[in-house]
């Protein structure tokens, strides 16, 4: 409440109002005085404001209200006494311009109200400074007589409900009064879905896993057909992971990690706020605006000085790469702006991993020639059947096997992770696989996988913008780790493996390779020779390779390839592309 006239003097005491607070101006000889009257619950802070030193026939008083952290705005109550001699006018005008002038420069929304005491004959010019600054004035109908002399200036009129004009007993004008908007800050809240694995019981869910996978099974099941035995084993695992840690749905809010600041960054930010403020002030003073800039970078330089001394404390405790996670955790920071469905970006990765070259040649390559006497000693190869010691140990040396990431099946590694401790789990999984390889076949429902894009760079609009990162299903990735060793220990005991080869092998790296180049270019320099390197770099090579090229090279080398094609082929992939405002599940390609 704004009231243009108190009539308080500086021997009046102040009145109280419960839950509202009283703020007034400075009094002045021959002030009728101006107060405004706020509730309790608004932060409100008195803006100075020296335009009344321009006139001293106007009194205003500026305050900032803000309310629950919402944006701040400013109230300005103005009393003009009547006076309407040439200079006084003109000193007014002067006044309201650059008081409405330096409001809009503050980028703030504000109200000035109050008895301006301009009536019909005397108002243009106030009225052209509100149209030229681009403001809006509330009040339409007469305040006193025939004349609009209590106005409502805003700049902001989406806040503004309505405005009226009503009658008042205890002065000769009528009270005007505006409804504005304040809007409530809306939290962006999220829906998470998740399991709570810390509250099972081993004993207990170990008991229940044996009772189902020990449910339906009937002479010859294990051996005849592995689709009917990765159902069972499918289900028994979302069963008893059903029991024990049913799916809990919970929505919070997100909110942003708190970065450390040290009271001397605080301070150096709180001044730097306040010549701020002075600078949107007096613009044009370059002073004011070097002594900002030099401010500002110092604010900067003490925030890395803060956080460096954050990470050093951290690091001296957990570690560096404990300290990284905890700081500096992982997240999708990268924001993506694109409007492809997730059919559209699935469509774009099966089209880049098809074949380009459409010719229809179909001769199948023959085995070099330095390499056909030693292609002739290799024994036949075919997979073995597997023991539960080497699945087992193969899945211990599983890297993160705590994650919650679900697959295609809707099993994560955690879940896995919990159901080894279950013996009968694992001589059923060891069965399941010498089923896969007894019979040479892999279900086509572990063959489908879940391809997550995630944004290259900033604003990512294009399907190209978007890198997939495939999630394969835990038992199929499982039993590749499985055939993996028999395969390459076949390929290293009969020297197949090309010895320039370091990629994809044990005890092998990318620095060996680095060591035979600059070898090699040594070697050449000093016999005066020419060193020429030729580098390739195929696109999308692993996708694009001919199988039945493939198909003809295994057999080269004596090794069965219908288990290693029937892990290839009926591939599907579907794209899960998640975001706040939107979760699309492709179809599978």
């Amino acid at each position: 409440m704004c009231l243009s006239e108190t009539w308080l003097t500086p021997s009046d005491k102040i009145p109280e109002f419960v839950g509202y607070k009283f703020f007034q101006a400075p009094f002045r000889l021959g002030d009728r005085g101006v107060a405004i009257i706020s509730r309790e619950e608004f932060k409100v802070t008195v803006f100075e404001n020296h335009q009344f030193e321009l006139s001293a026939n106007v009194e205003l008083l500026s305050l900032k209200v803000q309310l629950n952290f919402n944006k701040s705005f400013l109230v300005t109550c103005i009393y003009r006494n009547t006076n309407y001699d040439c200079l006084t006018l003109h000193l007014d005008n002067t006044l309201f311009f650059n008081l409405l002038s330096e409001l809009v420069q503050l980028n703030c929304p504000f109200f000035v109200l109050g008895d301006f005491n301009l009536p019909n004959d005397h108002i243009i010019p106030l009225s052209s400074t509100i149209d030229n600054l681009g403001l809006i004035q509330l009040i339409n109908e007469p305040t006193r007589l025939n004349n609009i002399l209590d106005l409502i200036i805003t700049n902001n009129m989406l806040k503004v409900e309505k405005a009226r004009v009503s009658e008042f007993c205890l002065a000769d004008h009528n009270l005007t009064y505006c409804v504005a908007n304040v809007p409530k800050r809306v939290k962006e809240k999220n829906l998470k879905s998740f399991r709570v694995f810390n509250n099972i019981t081993i004993e207990n869910f170990v008991n229940d896993l044996n009772s189902i996978l020990n449910q339906h099974l009937f002479p010859g099941f294990l051996s005849t057909c592995p689709s009917l035995l990765l159902e069972h084993l499918v289900k028994s695992i979302l069963l008893t992971v059903d029991n024990h840690a049913p799916v809990i749905q919970k929505s919070f809010y997100r909110r942003r990690k708190r970065i450390f600041v040290s009271s001397e960054t605080r301070n150096l930010i709180a001044e730097r706020n306040s010549l701020y403020k002075l600078y949107k002030r007096n613009p044009q003073n370059t002073s004011i605006l070097n002594a900002l800039n030099l401010l500002k970078k110092k604010v900067k330089l003490q925030i890395l000085r803060d956080s460096k001394s954050e990470f050093d404390f951290e690091t001296s405790s957990s570690g560096v790469w404990n300290s990284l996670r905890k700081l500096y955790p992982l997240s999708a920071q990268v924001k993506s702006s694109t409007t492809c469905t997730a059919d559209m970006i699935n469509d774009y990765y099966v089209s880049i991993s098809l074949p380009t070259n459409d010719s229809t040649n179909n001769t199948l390559p023959s085995p070099p020639l330095k390499i056909q006497s030693q292609l002739i000693r290799v024994p036949y190869f075919s997979f073995s059947t597997l023991s539960t010691d080497t699945v087992l140990k193969i899945w211990k040396s599983t890297k993160n096997p705590n994650s919650t990431t679900l697959d295609t099946l809707n099993i994560s590694l955690k879940m896995f992770d919990i159901c080894f401790r279950s013996d009968k789990f694992l001589s059923f999984i060891t069965d399941f696989f010498n089923c896969c390889i007894s019979t040479k076949c892999v279900p086509d429902s572990l063959k489908c996988s879940k391809v997550i894009p995630i944004p290259k760079i900033n604003n990512a609009s294009e399907p190209n913008d978007l890198r997939p990162i495939s999630i394969q299903p835990v038992i199929l990735k499982l039993f590749e780790k499985c055939l993996v060793p028999q395969l390459v220990s076949h390929l290293e005991s009969n020297n197949l493996l090309c010895p320039e080869q370091y990629g994809f092998r044990k005890a092998h790296s990318t620095q060996h390779a680095l060591i035979q180049i600059t070898e090699t270019i040594r070697t050449a320099i000093r016999n005066k020779k020419i060193c020429i390197m030729i580098v390739l770099d195929f696109k999308k090579a692993f996708d694009k390779v001919d199988r039945d090229v493939l198909k003809h090279k295994l057999k080269w080398y004596n090794i069965d390839p219908d288990l290693i094609f029937s892990l290839l082929s009926n591939r599907k992939q579907c794209v899960n592309l998640t975001s706040s405002e939107r979760n699309q599940v492709s179809r599978f390609l």
